[in-house]
C-alpha cells in the first residue's frame, strides 16, 4: 500500500500527473481528488497544505510535505524517473535549458495564459479590458515569440524526444488553443498537436479519466 499522495482538484489536471503517466508510476502514488471545501478544513490545512490550495504532495514514510506545484514535480522526477526518461540528469548538457523552461512555463507562460482564460470565463460586462488587451499583447508579442524561438525546428523543447517540460508546456497551451492564440502559431499549433496525442494527455484531461 502506497504511502505517497497527490492531491489534485479534478479540473486542474496536473501536470505532475501526466508525467507520471508517461513513466507508468501511478501505482507507486494514491491520487487524492478534492473539492473547494476540501481545500479550507482544518486538517487538509494543518497536514497537507497550509495555503489551502492545490496541488500537494505527502509521504507518510518520511513525513515530507510538498505544496508548490514546481517543487512537486521535480520531486517526483527525482525519485522515479531515477533513468532520465523525462528530465536530465544533472551535469548534462541539456539540464540548464530544461531548467529554464520548466521555471518559464510555471513563472511567466502558465501564469499569463490561466488568467486570460479565467478572466474571459467571466461575463462580458465583468472583463477588465484594459486587462485583456495587456495580457494578450504580452502573449502575442513576448511569450509566444519566446516559445517559437526555443522550439526552432525540434519536434519538443530538447529535441526529438519528449520531457517533462513539454508536458508542462500543454497545460497553458491547451488553454491558449481553446482562446485561439495559438492560430498565429503554427509551430506551437504543431507543438501542441504532438504533445496533445500522448495517451498521456488525453487520460489526464478526459472527463471520466480515474487519474
Amino acid at each position: 500500500m502506497t504511502t505517497a499522495i497527490l492531491y489534485t482538484m479534478d479540473f486542474l489536471r496536473v501536470q505532475s500527473r501526466k508525467t507520471m503517466l508517461e513513466l507508468d508510476a501511478l501505482s507507486c502514488i494514491r491520487i487524492e481528488v478534492l473539492t473547494f471545501p476540501d481545500l479550507k478544513k482544518p486538517a487538509y490545512l494543518k497536514d497537507v497544505n497550509p495555503m489551502g490550495t492545490s496541488p500537494a504532495f505527502t509521504s507518510g514514510v518520511d513525513g515530507l510535505r510538498l505544496f508548490e506545484s514546481g517543487a512537486i514535480l521535480c520531486h517526483l522526477l527525482e525519485v522515479y524517473d531515477t533513468k532520465h526518461e523525462m528530465h536530465p540528469a544533472v551535469g548534462s548538457a541539456q539540464r540548464p535549458v530544461y531548467l529554464q523552461n520548466i521555471f518559464y512555463v510555471l513563472t511567466t507562460v502558465y501564469p499569463t495564459v490561466t488568467q486570460l482564460f479565467l478572466h474571459l470565463l467571466k461575463p462580458v460586462d465583468q472583463q477588465d479590458q484594459t486587462f485583456l488587451a495587456s495580457a494578450r499583447t504580452k502573449w502575442k508579442d513576448y511569450i509566444a515569440p519566446t516559445l517559437v524561438l526555443e522550439l526552432g525546428e525540434k519536434l519538443f523543447l530538447l529535441g526529438d524526444n519528449l520531457s517533462a517540460a513539454d508536458l508542462l508546456l500543454g497545460k497553458p497551451l491547451n488553454n491558449a488553443n481553446d482562446l485561439g492564440l495559438l492560430d498565429a502559431f503554427p509551430t506551437l499549433k504543431a507543438f501542441f498537436d504532438r504533445v496533445s496525442i500522448r495517451p498521456s494527455f488525453e487520460m489526464a484531461y478526459s472527463a471520466d479519466s480515474k487519474f
